[in-house]
């Protein structure tokens, strides 16, 4: 991950919260064409782009995530940037401050600055965290029913369909276990068992001795689990208007990864309008 790269994240998250429901899209990092250089394209920390009607506004927000405050010379760099990638609206995002020579130049050039920086506690989060319970997979079992006949997909029998295709019990495992997703369990017992049927169609069982198939009327899969539970912390941060001295927002958020499910849990809180919490899914890799 490139420097400066987590905090980037975290305005990405940020923005894509407090956007929520409203039309807007936030990606990062993205390339715009450089207006002056075709085609050479630019790339921006985080762009915020809406369409009103037949107007569309594009923001770019720059993550200055360095030791020191951020310099005039990098807001006329910036500036020029977002100018020659077309952008309406400028905006530095820096945890360390501007020096008030930035801030004028900022002021002149209409670039918003920014602070986004770590918190530790707020008088309406009372929790230091979230708890996240799962269901761990202990172990699987597999029966088949074939002609009145119960099969346990062991050594003896394999899956084909119409076309004599082996599938691999693999296969069949992963697609039971997504049908899983969606069956009750206790979150307060320690342990379970959880069962689901399915009636598919097209499918055989295969007896590797005989090599008889018989077709499948219903398997029946039975998950027994553990249940788990941790302490995600929430990670802290204010979001404020540094010209102006106005908070944007306060902000709590938790990392979230359990399975396919990855991202971060949002809870925006602001005084005077109220708060939200909100799941911003880590975007799937390409």
């Amino acid at each position: 991950m490139k420097r400066g790269r987590p905090l980037e994240v975290l305005v990405s998250h940020l923005e894509k919260a407090l956007g929520y429901d409203t039309g807007v899209k936030v990606e990062s990092p993205k390339r715009l064409p450089d207006l002056m250089t075709p085609p050479r394209r630019r790339e921006h920390d985080v762009v915020i782009s809406a369409d009103h009607g037949h107007h569309k506004l594009t923001i770019a927000l720059e993550c200055r995530d360095r030791s020191r405050p951020v310099t005039v010379e990098q807001v006329e760099a910036f500036s020029t940037k977002c100018r020659h990638t077309g952008v309406n609206q400028g905006i530095i995002v820096s945890p360390k401050g501007f020096y008030k020579s930035a801030m004028e130049m900022a002021e002149k050039l209409s670039i918003r600055c920014l602070s986004l920086v770590e918190a530790t506690s707020f008088e309406w989060l009372l929790a230091p965290g979230i708890n996240m319970v799962m269901r761990r997979p202990k172990e699987v079992s597999i029966t088949v029913l074939a002609e009145g006949a119960e099969l346990q997909l062991e050594d003896d029998y394999e899956l084909v369909d119409l076309q004599g295709s082996v599938i691999p019990t693999q296969i069949l495992l992963s697609e039971l276990m997504e049908g899983f997703k969606g069956t009750d369990w206790d979150p307060l017992a320690e342990s379970g068992v959880s069962e689901l049927s399915a009636e598919p169609r097209g499918l055989f069982v295969l007896e590797r001795s005989t090599r008889k198939t018989t077709p499948i009327s219903r398997i029946d899969c039975r998950l027994e689990y553990d249940v788990t539970s941790r302490l995600i912390p929430f990670e802290l941060a204010s979001y404020t208007d540094k010209r102006s001295g106005d908070k944007i927002a306060e902000a709590a958020l938790a990392e979230i990864s359990a399975g396919s499910l990855k991202g971060k849990l949002v809870i925006v809180y602001d005084v005077e309008k109220g708060g939200g919490v909100y799941f911003v899914k880590e975007p799937e890799a390409v």
